[in-house]
């Protein structure tokens, strides 16, 4: 979990600071020619997110193993939602996933699918959503 650290949000929620971010073990290409990046969190339960003491809760797991960046947290109508962008080996581009009601790393809800590329620019080359 020591390289190409990718998008960090830092969260506080019930009294405690959270980092989710993403990041990979190497820089080297998996067999999808993608970077090999996992979800991973970050937790602080001193008031002061500065000064405080951060302790890895581990990797954010999903039946999906291949590639998985972007991870995003919120909260709507008391309930937190996770999700995150996948690399998938049978779909062109990078679909979007959620975690409805997420509660932590080791939260094994099954993930749905919000989007997938379907035109253009979203399954060509370095696919993108």
């Amino acid at each position: 979990m020591c390289e190409l650290i990718w998008a960090p949000e830092i969260h506080r929620i019930d009294g405690k600071w959270y980092i989710y971010f993403a990041a990979a073990h190497t820089q080297a290409l998996d067999k999808l020619g993608m970077f090999q990046h996992r979800m991973f969190v970050l937790e602080c339960t001193d008031a002061d997110p500065l000064s405080g003491v951060w302790e890895e809760k581990g990797q954010i797991k999903t039946h999906l193993i291949p590639s998985r960046w972007m991870p995003r947290l919120f909260s709507h109508q008391g309930k937190q939602w996770y999700l995150w962008a996948q690399k998938a080996p049978d779909i062109a581009g990078t679909p979007i996933s959620i975690l409805p009601g997420w509660k932590s790393v080791d939260d094994q809800s099954a993930p749905v699918m919000l989007s997938k590329p379907e035109y253009g620019l979203g399954v060509s080359g370095f696919s993108r959503q």
